[in-house]
């Protein structure tokens, strides 16, 4: 032991065993998260959000950081090796610079791993990353991590030297590491800005000039000094706890030493014997309040600050934090469940005297259960809205009922505190994966709760009675897997319970009604896309154009209006053209308003002659549902609104008079609209596809109505389920037709509304963003018939 070289060597093969599971954990993390995910991703057919890549690539590292000193410092303290350490002749620098060197080439070559997982998957097209994830990748965004992750490894050590107790430390480690990076980045920030050069340096630049070549190099010189500023404190904290007595510590024991001495019997003793269930419950609370009200409090502190940056909508530098700070807040909880008696297998104490398992989990679980109640309640109250955050209190509870599997599961009480986190996203990543596609099931993944708290009540008394081996990590794993396919099962087989039944019948008479479609050579799909029916609502300002850009004079937009009106099929006057012929703003060319109520009149008469023509189409099988509502449909509802609400803007009563007479007649409408609903199923179905030699493949998309509703890829089950939905929306739909359309907003309205929801297939389930057959309600044709009535009686008058 004389030789110092072989002595650091001897020490930092010791440290570098102490934690090689950690980095084990890790880059079982890192491989096993992206290979879900790019199995995800060839499931979706395209790149998904870089997200979930871009948290592996950042956690993993500075998950070591934090976790190595905890490990090599708190772990050894438990264990004792750090006293057995003290007493012998080793220089305490030696001791202290192995453990710090052990670990930072834990964090390169963790981030070594997760760079190359990634810079794989980028490389493969996996993932696509865009906006500020493309900047971490840059040499500014890699710099910022790196200094990150030294200042965690740096902060933390100094921690753990401070505290004996890892729980207690790592409570400290938040606000320091909060506090210390911020100041750090915002100085950095305020020295590379344009107000320092201004008001400090005295220098009169341009606001967007970079800051100069030295700045940069001064801001990086004090970077590095911070840096090896923390080293040397570290430094010193590590002599301090090595080299003074063990009671010399300054801070309480109660607060850091809770962990580490959980019983201590009480100095007067009571008149009456405490019951076995009380004791448990008082020795649980001993050796675990601290950390519990330090948890709880980080908990609701993080709430309320996620509430106000919600409240007031701004934007603060903690923000992003405070989530994180939750989730911590909530594992930490659950994995101080048996954290206590797994010190020094304390838990063979209550195997040994016979303690049944039963009270044993329920009183460890029950105090860290009730602060995870608090915590899920105040979040259920505070984050609950409307806009598609009310299931963000289900991940509470989850990370709480990992942590407390894991706290379990450890080999080692220290590792169980930081393969919580790893453990909860080997989890979340199959359920983040399945929900994204069932949003609307989001709270069931609650059902894996109740399930990982029962593996712990399982297998209890093998723990108590030290049985750590094969079977109980069987047994563990089978029941993780268990509880994490239960939500997936429970909602496919609710999915599986409410698919339809398939109408046989009525399949039937659809086929027949549109058997002359499959004769049909002429089903020109898509035909009239060009001249959609969408844009600007008219009667509104249109944007930025106008007609005057667009055409040369009043009579060359006449006469593009007329060829249109002999050639229906011409695209020469668009949606936008008309948007901007009523544009109250835009009138052009200085028209007299005998001018302008002609330019509407003529336009008008083409949209109308243009709905005719469609609506005629679609009889034949000549255009599509699509072409229909984009052509027909929506322009017919903006002529009926213009001639309702604004008729002076064509002049005289007599000329309002003579478009309405133009409008489509009632039984043209409803033979378009059933003749294109139903060529429009005919042509979704797999057999017309086959016929037409459409696409099947693993990425065929079907649509309806020109709207993607499912593709090859989804399971059997939702194909099935999109299509009878779809089967019982077009059946509604057509009897609607035959015996009267809905009001909206009533029953039969949104009943057909809720078919059309279901029948979108997850990943196209956007189905708020897609037209659910406008104007098909009675309250158009009721507009119609008054428009019809008033200028009749007109007329009549006249």
């Amino acid at each position: 032991m004389s030789n110092p070289i072989s002595v650091f060597r001897s020490l930092c093969w010791k440290d570098a065993k102490a934690v090689m599971p950690l980095v084990i954990m890790a880059g079982a993390g890192i491989v096993v998260f992206n290979l879900l995910v790019f199995v995800g991703s060839l499931v979706a057919g395209s790149p998904l959000r870089a997200d979930g890549y871009i948290m592996i690539w950042v956690l993993m590292p500075n998950l070591v950081a934090l976790g190595a000193p905890a490990l090599l410092v708190g772990g050894e303290e438990e264990s004792g090796t750090l006293a057995w350490l003290r007493t012998l002749p080793v220089r305490w620098q030696n001791i202290v610079d192995a453990k710090f060197a052990v670990s930072a080439v834990a964090v390169i070559a963790t981030w070594l791993a997760a760079s190359l997982a990634i810079a794989l998957l980028v490389a493969s097209g996996v993932v696509r990353l865009r906006g500020d994830y493309l900047e971490l990748t840059m040499v500014l965004g890699i710099s910022k991590l790196l200094f990150f992750s030294g200042l965690l490894l740096a902060v933390s050590f100094a921690c753990a030297y401070t505290f004996r107790s890892p729980i207690t430390a790592l409570l400290a480690l938040v606000p320091s590491i909060t506090i210390i990076y911020l100041f750090a980045m915002n100085l950095g920030e305020y020295l590379l800005s344009y107000q320092f050069r201004r008001d400090i340096l005295g220098r009169l630049e341009s606001y967007s000039e970079p800051a100069s070549t030295a700045m940069w190099i001064f801001v990086t010189g004090l970077a590095i000094s911070l840096l090896v500023a923390l080293w040397v404190t570290q430094r010193w904290l590590g002599k301090r706890r090595l080299t003074r007595p063990a009671g010399a510590m300054s801070l309480p024991a109660s607060i850091s030493q809770s962990i580490q001495e959980p019983y201590r019997p009480p100095m007067i003793a009571s008149r009456e014997r405490p019951s076995p269930i009380r004791a448990l419950h008082w020795q649980q609370l001993r050796q675990a309040r601290w950390p519990l009200a330090g948890l709880t409090t980080m908990g609701v502190i993080a709430l309320l600050m996620i509430r106000w940056e919600e409240a007031t909508n701004s934007i603060n530098a903690l923000t992003p934090l405070a989530g994180l700070a939750l989730l911590v807040a909530a594992v930490g909880l659950g994995a101080l469940v048996f954290y206590g008696d797994n010190l020094n297998h304390r838990r063979a104490f209550f195997g040994d005297r016979g303690i049944s398992p039963n009270q044993v989990w329920w009183t460890r679980i029950l105090s860290p259960l009730a602060a995870m109640l608090v915590l899920t309640m105040l979040a259920v109250v505070l984050l609950y809205d409307e806009r598609g955050s009310r299931y963000l209190w289900v991940f509470l509870p989850i990370a709480f009922a990992c942590g407390q599997v894991v706290s379990m599961w450890a080999s080692r009480p220290v590792l169980g505190l930081f393969g919580a986190p790893v453990f909860g996203m080997l989890c979340a990543v199959p359920l983040s994966l399945f929900f994204d596609a069932y949003q609307d099931y989001a709270w069931t993944a609650i059902l894996l709760v109740p399930v990982l708290l029962f593996a712990t009540w399982w297998i209890c008394r093998r723990w108590l009675e030290g049985k750590v081996d094969t079977g109980f990590h069987v047994r563990m794993i089978a029941i993780s897997i268990a509880a994490v396919l239960l939500p997936m099962v429970c909602v496919l087989g609710h999915r599986i319970a409410t698919t339809p039944a398939l109408n046989n019948n009525w399949r039937a008479k659809a086929m027949a009604a549109t058997a002359g479609i499959g004769n049909s050579k002429s089903t020109t799909v898509y035909s009239f896309r060009h001249t959609s029916g969408y844009g600007f609502q008219w009667g509104q300002e249109s944007g930025v154009f106008d007609l005057e850009q667009n055409y040369d004079s009043l009579a060359d937009l006449q006469k593009k209006i007329r060829d249109d009106m002999d050639d229906l099929y011409s695209s020469s006057i668009t949606n936008d053209d008309i948007a901007m012929i009523f544009d109250p703003n835009k009138a052009g060319w200085e028209m007299s308003p005998a001018e302008h109520a002609e330019l509407r009149y003529m336009t008008v008469e083409l949209v109308l002659q243009r709905i005719q023509h469609v609506r005629e189409a679609a009889i034949q099988y000549e255009a599509d549902l699509d072409d229909l509502q984009a052509r027909a449909e929506i322009p017919e509802l903006s002529v009926v609104a213009l001639l309702s609400n604004q008729p002076e803007l064509f002049g005289d009563d007599e000329s309002v008079a003579e478009l309405v007479d133009m409008i489509s007649p009632v039984e043209l409408r409803r033979e378009s609209r059933i003749a294109a609903l139903l060529s429009e199923w005919r042509r979704y179905q797999p057999d017309y596809r086959r016929a037409m030699k459409v696409p099947t493949g693993f990425f065929a998309p079907r649509t309806f109505a020109g709207i993607l509703l499912s593709d090859s890829r989804m399971l059997g089950v939702e194909g099935r389920r999109s299509d009878r939905y779809l089967d019982e929306f077009v059946r509604v739909a057509w009897n609607q037709l035959d015996n009267g359309l809905p009001m909206s907003g009533t029953a039969e309205f949104k009943h057909r509304t809720e078919l059309w929801k279901q029948a979108h297939a997850p990943y196209y389930g956007y189905w708020w963003r897609a037209s659910t057959l406008q104007g098909w309600t009675k309250n158009h044709e009721m507009d119609l018939q008054e428009l019809r009535k008033r200028h009749t009686q007109v007329t009549t008058a006249d």
